[in-house]
């Protein structure tokens, strides 16, 4: 196997284990044994890869879900001001806090997560795998 078609299968094997597919099932349908694709999927780089298209993902997804956020919050600020039911004002109100307290320690963690990264990319270089 030449190493352009290792490298594409092993992009392969990437994009399966990124969406949940077993690696044993991806060996059979891409007649590769299963030791060598298990050595692959243990090779930092693709691990990185992994890690890269599910963050992808995960970003795309949030974008979509931002994109609602706007209308959620202020149904649910609409309820906790107009609704007839007492405990449905209240309920409303509550979700308003707690989600509120929920996404910002996220946000704060996500930063600070992102600037650790930096800092030992800028030790060690980042991972150089094509994913």
């Amino acid at each position: 196997m030449s190493e352009g078609q290792r490298q594409n299968r092993k992009n392969k094997l990437v994009a399966a284990i990124a969406v949940g597919k077993p690696i044993a099932v991806w060996a059979r349908e891409n007649k590769v044994s299963r030791r060598t694709a298990y050595r692959w999927a243990k090779d930092p780089k693709v691990k990185a890869a992994v890690d890269a298209r599910r963050r992808k993902a995960l970003d795309h997804s949030v974008g979509v879900l931002t994109g609602r956020l706007t209308r959620a919050a202020n149904a649910i600020a609409d309820l906790g001001e107009a609704a007839e039911s007492e405990s449905v004002r209240l309920s409303a109100n509550k979700a308003v806090f707690s989600t509120m307290i929920s996404a910002s320690k996220f946000a704060l963690l996500e930063k600070r997560m992102t600037e650790i990264e930096e800092i030992l990319n800028a030790r060690t270089g980042s991972p150089g795998f094509a994913g």
